[in-house]
């Protein structure tokens, strides 16, 4: 969490309340002013998270794409 509403660094209090307002049971933590995570951005725009596709013995099937439903059934192992 880079920021709260009031775009302030975000408290233990923020932290705590966003994983309670979606039922997050790991850990949430503040990256203040996102400067952890624009290290791991490129290009204009931030989309973040990103997808990727693990197959069967760790083969990287997609990066950084949509994945589909019918992408996962199509890499189950048969």
């Amino acid at each position: 969490m880079g920021e709260n509403n009031g775009s302030a660094v975000p408290s233990t209090e923020d932290l705590m309340s966003w994983a309670d307002t979606y039922g997050l049971s790991h850990p949430v933590v503040a990256d203040p002013n996102w400067g952890v995570t624009t290290r791991f951005v490129t290009g204009s725009s931030i989309a973040l998270p990103t997808m990727h596709l693990i197959g069967p013995g760790a083969e990287v099937l997609m990066v950084n794409d949509w994945v589909s439903e019918s992408d996962i059934v199509a890499a189950l192992p048969e």
